[in-house]
């Protein structure tokens, strides 16, 4: 399985929602701390809001949180997420946990 810059970024801006240390963050800051556009970031973001990984969070300070404790989380949940025509080479993952 190849991983995609799509795959990359969905786990790279959940690690850093799960590590840091506030309620949410904005999608300006992710895209800032991950060296990516602001229009990609929220493509990447609403995406994985409306496959349930995130909870957008409304308002002028708002942005995004995840929408499960980091620990309950898998890899496999945020790859099916971002594929979900995928979903079944994302079973593998689960054999391992």
């Amino acid at each position: 399985m190849t991983i995609s810059a799509l795959d990359e970024y969905s786990i790279r801006f959940c690690l850093r929602l799960a590590v840091c240390g506030k309620p949410h963050l904005a999608a300006i800051e992710i895209a800032e701390a991950e060296g990516v556009s602001i229009d990609y970031a929220r493509k990447v973001l609403n995406l994985m809001a409306r496959m349930g990984i995130l909870d957008p969070v409304r308002g002028q300070k708002g942005g995004y949180r995840l929408s499960s404790p980091p620990q309950s989380i898998t890899l496999a949940d945020i790859l099916r997420a971002v594929h979900p025509e995928k979903g079944e080479l994302c079973n593998y993952c689960e054999k391992f946990k």
